[in-house]
């Protein structure tokens, strides 16, 4: 032996967000159904307060149906911690002509 020590191999630890996986959730927005009466809808996805994505309207239905053409399939980077501290995604269905878009 050389005189040299070992260290030990480091361990996770849960508590310490630094070393905390980073998860990337795939989400896609589909459709909604029934709505009260034909709007321009758009969804809008917020986690945490923040808006984290917001799909292109689907014009006039009350059954829309999004598609990749508008803009449906996002990815959410986040960690186990703050998607449970954040309680969770919040989907809004919004009407285009009603709210805006700034």
């Amino acid at each position: 032996m050389s005189g040299e020590t070992e260290e030990p191999a480091p361990t996770a630890d849960n508590n310490n967000p630094q070393q905390q996986q980073q998860l990337e959730i795939l989400i896609e927005c589909c459709s909604a159904w029934n709505l009260k009466e034909q709007i321009d809808a758009y969804i809008s996805v917020t986690f945490a307060g923040q808006k984290v994505h917001e799909t292109k309207s689907i014009w006039k239905s009350r059954n829309p149906i999004w598609t990749i053409k508008q803009n449906n399939v996002f990815i959410l980077k986040t960690t186990e911690e703050e998607l449970r501290s954040a309680g969770g995604l919040v989907f809004t269905i919004k009407d285009y002509n009603l709210v805006s878009r700034n």
